[in-house]
């Protein structure tokens, strides 16, 4: 029994130990400006963006299904990105914010389908804060 108790506590150890050495950090964001994002979007399609700006054309919304979702525009002078995030943001027109988001070219989510956007999602790694003044 006791042998059993070793080799048990050894799997256990190993395991864990496998599983720790598996397990990735999460990616980290390129810095990219608005104005990068929306003169070169190609660069950034698909990939995990952090970019920061102004809130214009802000709009929390619930879905046909009930679920509630943010979109607006990140502004920096005369260049913008449309945003999208799951979920209501607690954020006002006219916020500086920084935004960690996935951006994509090209979007099809049915029959919509959404171009050039950061999704600012929890599950595709995103967020949006608030700037400190």
């Amino acid at each position: 029994m006791r042998a059993f108790s070793i080799a048990f506590a050894l799997f256990i150890a190993f395991g864990v130990a496998f599983v720790q050495d598996g397990a990735k950090a999460p990616p980290k964001p390129i810095v990219a400006t608005v104005a990068e994002i929306a003169d070169e979007p190609a660069k950034f399609d698909k990939k995990l963006v952090k970019a920061s700006g102004i809130v214009k054309n802000l709009r929390l919304r619930t879905s046909k299904a009930g679920n509630d979702y943010t979109t607006f525009d990140l502004t920096e002078k005369d260049d913008k990105v449309h945003v999208y995030s799951r979920g209501k943001l607690e954020i006002k027109e006219g916020d500086r914010v920084v935004v960690t988001a996935r951006f994509y070219t090209e979007k099809k989510l049915g029959e919509l389908t959404f171009k050039n956007e950061l999704d600012a999602s929890p599950t595709e790694g995103g967020k949006v804060t608030k700037e400190a003044k």
